[in-house]
């Protein structure tokens, strides 16, 4: 079982958040209304009061927010996944969000010694403990996501 970490629990997050529950994952959850999480917490999601803490906790880091702001502050922000000083180092983000905005945070989150992106922008990700720094991806397809958290494909459409 893979404890992975959801940021982002509103209406599109919870949703997917508890598709990974169901699918035997542990999770731990963050979201700036924490009464967004309350479902999540009965299903058994551990809350965390920051994103680094959620990171810290995690092998794998999920997203799902509203906004682009939302990303670069999860990402880069005070408590941000950039702060976390141990766990996760893969950040695969769901947003419905501009392609330039992930594309800057993933700069500013990558290291020379992570390998480039692919061509398309869809990040097929190496194991996490090869990866220096945090690495934010942009998943278009959910069969990426089988591949990097298999218990998933049981949920998601492909």
């Amino acid at each position: 079982m893979k404890t992975l970490g959801f940021i982002g629990t509103g209406g599109m997050g919870s949703g997917m958040a508890a598709s990974l529950i169901k699918a035997g994952n542990k999770l731990v959850v963050n979201d700036l209304r924490r009464e967004q999480a309350k479902g999540l917490e009965t299903q058994g999601a551990l809350f965390k009061k920051s994103p680094r803490e959620v990171a810290e906790a995690a092998e794998i880091v999920l997203s799902m927010l509203p906004y682009n702001d939302a990303v670069r502050t999860v990402g880069l922000g005070a408590g941000g996944l950039h702060e976390a000083s141990s766990g996760a180092k893969l950040w695969i983000d769901f947003s419905s969000i501009d392609k330039k905005t992930i594309i800057a945070v993933n700069a500013e989150l990558s290291v020379e010694d992570v390998p480039p992106e692919p061509p398309n922008d869809v990040t097929c990700a190496p194991e996490p403990s090869t990866i220096a720094t945090f690495r934010a991806s942009f998943v278009a397809r959910s069969l990426t996501v089988a591949s990097v958290v298999p218990s998933v494909s049981r949920t998601l459409p492909t």
